[in-house]
């Protein structure tokens, strides 16, 4: 009989819980002020097919799908400094996720 691994739950403080949360916030307004300083690599699509200013609420939206991993948003990256940096924020949900499972599940 093969036994791949052994998971316990592991008792998780509530620090540990919102330094998680924590950091979501952080990087989701980071990741929105990034985003808003290259506001021109980026296209806003509408259901009426006009074209609208992006503005800081925008990203804002554009950072928060992407770090609940949604993905459903009305901008678009066009370029490929956009999407690299698009990229790094869902490498950094990632590298999240991956330390709270660390963290919720004992070795």
């Amino acid at each position: 009989m093969w036994v791949i691994a052994k998971i316990s739950p592991r008792i998780i403080s509530m620090k540990h819980a919102i330094a998680i949360f924590m950091f979501h916030i952080f990087s989701i307004m980071v990741f929105a002020s990034i985003y808003s300083m290259i506001w021109d690599e980026f296209t806003f699509i509408s259901a009426d097919k006009k074209l609208y200013p992006i503005g800081m609420i925008d990203f804002l939206f554009y950072s928060i799908t992407i770090q609940s991993s949604v993905g459903l948003t009305d901008i678009v990256a066009d370029t490929t400094m956009s999407k690299s940096i698009s990229s790094i924020q869902q490498m950094c949900l990632l590298g999240t996720n991956a330390i709270a499972l660390y963290l919720f599940v004992k070795k």
